[in-house]
């Protein structure tokens, strides 16, 4: 690409351009990097209505990059940017909306409903508005988030079959914690019938991908049997992994189980383990291929 041609083009105020000759300011792919040159061109591709430039330019507000930090700008573009159809800016409005950045706050003793960083939410129906929007469009995270505020009943009417609806989305599309709490929703019979096998059978996905409260409650069904086979080998080979979190109730249960096991169950219980761990690095580089957020 020619800078000089593009750069005529954008002072010509093609949009698409512009924002093109920002994207080379901020590589230097032809030109000398300049975070101020991006932030120029892609605020005059975005004034235009150049989707991508609103989004990126909302970006740049939100991280401080070449401008100054400012949260409430960095929604405005996005907000542009949603209404056009952009899938990232609907997710992260959907952050932002729960958390409180660049929002006025409109309950502040409202608790938080994910632990991602400071403020408090504005409102969870904004949130729920806009991961809507980007379920809609296939995007996981949001499916999973949308999720999870129906299931505790934060902006919308509480509803555990919607929940689960959009938890299995998530899920079939490999997204470990959708997984692991489409298990306890079988599990304990919320928004699906009560299904031990199934419950077993998301633990058991979760659990390849080193999710470690699923290893646990996958341990402990092959423990008691429920859902799955009586197998103590099993049980005590994934409470192996799931202790590497560290959780003191995992620890208790796996010292217990190794009190009762004998050498012999311990030896063979080590090379499940091993078949184990070698099929989750298996699993881990397929999951590698799937992308699950912006």
């Amino acid at each position: 690409m020619d800078p000089e041609s593009i750069s005529i083009r954008a002072n010509a105020e093609d949009p698409a351009a512009q924002y093109l000759l920002g994207e080379m300011y901020l590589s230097g792919n032809g030109v000398e990097k300049n975070i101020l040159e991006t932030t120029k061109w892609w605020s005059r591709a975005a004034h235009h209505g150049h989707v991508q430039a609103q989004y990126d330019l909302g970006s740049l507000y939100s991280k401080g990059n070449g401008v100054k930090q400012d949260y409430a700008t960095a929604v405005k573009w996005w907000t542009k940017a949603a209404e056009q159809g952009n899938i990232n800016a609907q997710y992260d409005l959907g952050i932002y909306y729960c958390i409180g950045k660049g929002v006025q706050h409109k309950d502040e003793q409202a608790s938080k409903l994910f632990a991602m960083g400071e403020g408090r939410p504005l409102d969870y129906s904004l949130a729920a508005k806009w991961w809507g929007k980007a379920a809609d469009q296939d995007h996981t995270p949001s499916q999973f988030n949308l999720g999870t505020l129906y299931f505790n009943g934060t902006g919308v009417s509480r509803d555990f079959a919607k929940a689960a609806d959009l938890w299995t989305q998530a899920a079939e599309k490999g997204y470990a914690e959708a997984q692991y709490n489409l298990g306890d929703m079988y599990a304990r019979g919320f928004g699906r019938k009560q299904n031990y096998e199934t419950a077993t059978s998301w633990w058991e996905k979760a659990a390849m991908q080193g999710h470690c409260r699923a290893q646990f409650l996958l341990s402990q069904m092959y423990f008691i049997g429920k859902g799955v086979d009586h197998d103590i080998i099993a049980a005590y080979a994934w409470v192996n992994h799931a202790v590497k979190d560290g959780e003191s109730e995992i620890v208790a249960w796996r010292n217990s189980m190794s009190e009762s096991l004998t050498r012999d169950q311990i030896l063979e219980s080590k090379k499940l383990y091993l078949e184990i761990l070698k099929n989750m690095s298996s699993k881990g580089n397929e999951q590698e291929k799937q992308v699950h957020s912006p």
